[in-house]
């Protein structure tokens, strides 16, 4: 009789992946709470990335004009729109 490997399940390889890197399971997947509001999450990474909203610091800031937010993918979009900026165009490109 021939023995048929399982799919592993989600539950299963995080197991598995924690005990590799020595990490402990979490046991609350909301772990990290804001101490200004109810806000929680899994990662310290977008806590970190939310407590920007309590303390009003604006990070990305425009190098041609005052405008600043916390945001990044909101800067691109304002040099795209007011400085008709090109994100993503090589050295070399003349935008034709």
């Amino acid at each position: 009789m021939e023995h048929e490997k399982s799919t592993p399940t989600r539950r299963s390889k995080r197991l598995e992946n924690s005990a590799i890197h020595d990490e402990p399971e979490p046991q609350d997947r909301h772990s990290f709470k804001c101490d200004h509001c109810h806000y929680s999450c899994a990662r310290k990474s977008h806590l970190e990335i939310h407590g920007l909203i309590h303390t009003g610091e604006r990070p990305f800031r425009c190098k041609q004009c005052h405008y600043a937010t916390r945001w990044k993918g909101d800067i691109v979009k304002h040099k795209r729109k007011h400085h008709r900026s090109k994100p993503y165009q090589r050295a070399g490109q003349n935008g034709k």
